[in-house]
């Protein structure tokens, strides 16, 4: 994939890994949503990537989310977005604040 605009497209819907690591991705299209039956997303190593789209709380089966390597900040993620992170224990807050 060149970018991840049509990502929700097809027999992608069914799909439940997806790996995107190292690949230059600055954002994850908000149609990350059609994606239902997601359970492990890794977009680590894509230092472009700076937040995630809401559309990724409707990714409900999701267990497994690598960011390392990327500038995402969970503390500074929308809260909503945070909380469906959090309830899944999903993000790592423990080193939040700490420079």
């Amino acid at each position: 994939l060149s970018d991840m605009e049509n990502i929700g497209a097809g027999c992608l819907t069914s799909l439940s890994e997806l790996s995107m690591d190292m690949n230059q991705i600055a954002e994850v299209p908000d149609a990350i949503s059609k994606l239902t039956g997601l359970e492990e997303l890794s977009l680590s190593d894509n230092d472009g990537l700076a937040t995630l789209p809401m559309g990724i709380t409707a990714c409900t089966e999701l267990t497994m989310l690598e960011i390392d390597g990327t500038d995402i900040v969970p503390s500074e993620l929308p809260g909503d977005l945070l909380e469906f992170l959090k309830e899944r224990d999903l993000v790592d807050l423990s080193d939040a604040g700490s420079d």
